[in-house]
């Protein structure tokens, strides 16, 4: 599986981010593309402990999640997604835009040594799991935006 740790993963999804637009429609479910933005940089954000969130499941559980469902298992459309990772009201396309790519050179930037607060669903994860995991949420959701 992919990781935005791998400098050619990033350039593919910087690349990608040029193909949104502020007009992109969604091919499934409720968000805008802000929303889309905002919500993707809010994971990231909390990977780096700028938004504090609850664990919805028990540390061994949420082992297997990351290895099943994070890791192996696609993801279908309109999932679940935890209430710190909503916004209803997200600036306009360019700021969450800008948001996002800065967002992403801070989560990117982390070396091997740094030790990422924990997921909601996922729990404690390594550097390569975030990874992985990061990877699957931007590419699901750039998916959804045709991007």
């Amino acid at each position: 599986m992919k990781s935005i740790f791998e400098k050619e993963v990033q350039e593919e999804i910087f690349r990608r981010t040029k193909t949104l637009k502020p007009y992109s429609e969604r091919l499934w479910g409720k968000m805008s593309v802000e929303q889309m933005l905002w919500h993707l940089s809010a994971q990231m954000r909390m990977g780096l402990g700028d938004i504090q969130v609850k664990p919805w499941f028990n540390k061994i559980i949420s082992r297997i999640a990351v290895l099943t469902f994070g890791i192996r298992i696609p993801w279908s459309n309109n999932l679940m997604t935890a209430k710190e990772m909503k916004n209803d009201n997200p600036a306009s396309f360019q700021v969450e835009l800008d948001n996002f790519l800065i967002t992403f050179d801070r989560f990117i930037a982390k070396t091997e040594s740094y030790k990422f607060s924990p997921h909601s669903i996922f729990g404690e994860m390594s550097r390569e799991e975030w990874g992985k995991i990061a990877y699957k949420h931007i590419d699901h959701h750039f998916r959804q935006f045709g991007a």
